[in-house]
């Protein structure tokens, strides 16, 4: 027995710098795909990325003998499994299963296969480096959206608004979700960032980011965003709400003035025949649908509510055909039904009590400059999904994976304000 520790020691340092390696491989590749989630037509690129993060995740795994996951992520890890469990009974009771597995496959398997990746293997440090290069991509992309926009290149036409800016997503919601949701991190890198540069970039890029949304006419994303850098200057940087209030008003008033009309149309969003404000028909039908399928809902993914929609449209309702009912949090509920909904619900409690530990360790100013960024950017990130979801479905659809990043960075820095546990972990495994 004497003799097998010797041996186990040699093993140990033998694997210990390829496991790092394959660390490091697995990290970049899950980040590189989330960076190509959108449309930008690199699906293929994609697809090897995500391989290639599986299999280094693998290695690491096997190379560390199956290490268990950091204590303070466990009930995290465990109501995201009992949500795949449910989404996979979805898919059984769904009216096409074959469809609806290969949809589960590419959009919900897919997304918390690299949220387990990152909640395992990502530093602080990566998820600082992400939001880095997110935010150069995301400025970069506002700016073409624009030139798309003015030149008619890259829009979407709505026959109650007209033109969108859609970017490349063939949809101006989609496009506004996007966008929307990184601006706040441009204002935290404007804050927070060590260097000028990532400073200008931070404050340039989220003007032009917001601009962006505004010729999307998404009003839930008016509100999203504001608020959200709102509650950034209530955390931590009050003195540069000068600043950021100047490029509100900027952009407003160099966008359409149809901006205004959407805005004041917020009063009217439930009385609006449009499809935009009829959402309390839509919500109706939603419920009852809920009613007739209440234990597993009607299955997972988007076709089982547009082949069941027609059966229960409201007769005034103008929009005969729907993809989904126009509000995430319904959406779940109708798709899984109430016994499945639970999962998801001790799935946002958990996330929830992350917030919570991260804001009060933000307030106070306890936390280190690279996690005090990344848990700003979480926040702020979550919010405009919060408050877009009341609104719009995007659970399924391009950029969901942002959502699990977003989680993932949230407990990365929750377990350093509860005593640095995922730290420590990861520095014994790196050593």
């Amino acid at each position: 027995m004497s003799g097998q520790a010797p041996q186990c020691a040699a093993a140990a340092r033998t694997t210990a710098p390829w496991c790092a390696r394959a660390r490091a491989i697995a990290v970049t590749a899950s980040f590189l795909c989330v960076l190509l989630e959108p449309p930008y037509g690199l699906a293929i690129i994609r697809s090897v990325a995500f391989g290639v993060a599986c299999a280094a995740a693998t290695y690491a795994l096997w190379a560390e003998r199956g290490q268990a996951l950091p204590r303070h992520a466990r009930d995290l890890v465990a109501s995201v499994l009992a949500v795949v469990v449910v989404s996979l009974a979805g898919v059984g009771v769904s009216a096409q299963p074959a469809w609806s597995f290969r949809f589960w496959s590419h959009q919900l398997g897919e997304h918390i296969a690299i949220f387990l990746i990152l909640l395992r293997f990502a530093r602080p440090r990566d998820f600082y480096r992400f939001l880095v290069v997110l935010a150069v991509t995301v400025s970069a992309l506002a700016v073409v959206g624009l030139v798309g926009y003015q030149t008619g290149t890259q829009v979407d036409v709505d026959r109650y608004t007209g033109p969108r800016a859609s970017l490349m997503f063939h949809s101006y919601g989609r496009a506004a979700l996007y966008i929307g949701r990184w601006a706040p991190l441009l204002v935290v890198l404007g804050a927070l960032a060590p260097r000028p540069w990532l400073r200008i970039l931070g404050l340039t890029g989220f003007g032009v980011c917001y601009l962006f949304t505004l010729f999307t006419f998404t009003r839930s994303i008016y509100v999203a965003v504001p608020f959200a850098v709102g509650l950034l200057f209530w955390w931590r940087r009050r003195g540069i709400t000068v600043v950021v209030a100047a490029v509100f008003f900027l952009g407003l008033v160099s966008a359409p003035g149809f901006v205004g009309q959407r805005m004041r149309s917020f009063g009217d969003l439930l009385q609006s025949r449009h499809v935009s404000g009829e959402r309390h028909l839509i919500w109706g039908s939603t419920l009852a649908m809920l009613r007739d399928h209440p234990a597993l809902g009607i299955g997972y993914g988007w076709r089982n509510f547009e082949l069941l929609y027609p059966q229960y449209r409201s007769p005034i309702a103008t929009e005969k055909r729907l993809s989904n009912c126009h509000n995430l949090y319904l959406e779940i509920a109708v798709e899984a039904g109430l016994i499945g909904s639970l999962p998801n619900v001790w799935l946002g409690w958990c996330v929830l009590r992350r917030i919570r530990i991260v804001a009060e360790a933000v307030r106070r100013r306890t936390l280190r400059p690279p996690h005090e960024a990344i848990g700003l950017a979480a926040l702020s990130s979550l919010f405009v999904f919060c408050v877009y979801s009341l609104t719009a479905v995007w659970f399924q659809s391009e950029g969901a994976a942002d959502f699990w990043v977003c989680v993932a960075a949230l407990d990365c820095v929750a377990a350093e304000v509860r005593g640095g546990g995922a730290d420590e972990a990861r520095a014994q495994r790196s050593d």
